[in-house]
């Protein structure tokens, strides 16, 4: 029996963008010594719709295909067509995508990934919204935003007291007035920063 082949797809020029990092390179190690059994590799696709066509059908027959945010934002119908005639599992990854971006039914994924549980309920509805009554929603499912193993080796000095950070894209954090002034803001906005 042929193993089931799991592809982490991305954009090459989104290579360094935190999506890419920990929803494609970083996530794709964090679950090889779980998923023995399962081929898990990595893949470039283009943003050109011929380059993408070209890609789709090189892909192995059957492959369970992850598209991280950066895929999702310029998947063409036309690819996610011939993914499905390969018998492909499409799965979006739509961490952190503006909702004016998220497709509908013209992809015709398999499977929607929200990086939580509240966001699972939020993309429902969402959902439900961009399908239309009566067309049967896929399936949405939760794989928890993974912690950026580019912060693991990092020293930071001891402080004197214990502090509360907020450490990511300021603009995705929702911090009260009332607690404001208590809570240091760390941009992790891009991997740069």
């Amino acid at each position: 029996m042929a193993r089931t082949v799991l592809i982490f797809a991305y954009r090459r020029s989104r290579m360094d963008a935190g999506s890419t990092v920990m929803r494609a390179h970083q996530l794709a190690r964090l679950v090889t010594p779980h998923l023995p059994e399962v081929d898990i590799r990595l893949s470039a696709c283009s943003r050109r719709e011929v380059l993408q066509n070209l890609w789709a059908r090189m892909l192995p027959k059957g492959a369970v295909v992850f598209a991280t945010k950066g895929v999702v934002k310029l998947l063409f119908p036309s690819t996610a067509d011939i993914l499905r005639r390969r018998n492909c599992v499409l799965c979006l990854d739509v961490v952190d995508l503006e909702f004016k971006l998220l497709p509908g039914p013209e992809l015709q994924a398999a499977c929607y990934i929200s990086p939580s549980m509240a966001g699972v309920e939020i993309l429902r509805e969402r959902l439900a919204t961009n399908f239309g009554q009566g067309q049967a929603l896929p399936l949405i499912l939760p794989i928890l935003h993974n912690a950026d193993e580019r912060i693991y080796g990092v020293r930071i000095s001891p402080q004197d007291r214990a502090r509360i950070a907020y450490f990511g894209n300021p603009a995705y954090a929702e911090i009260p007035a009332s607690v404001a002034g208590q809570i240091d803001v760390l941009d992790g906005s891009t991997s740069a920063s």
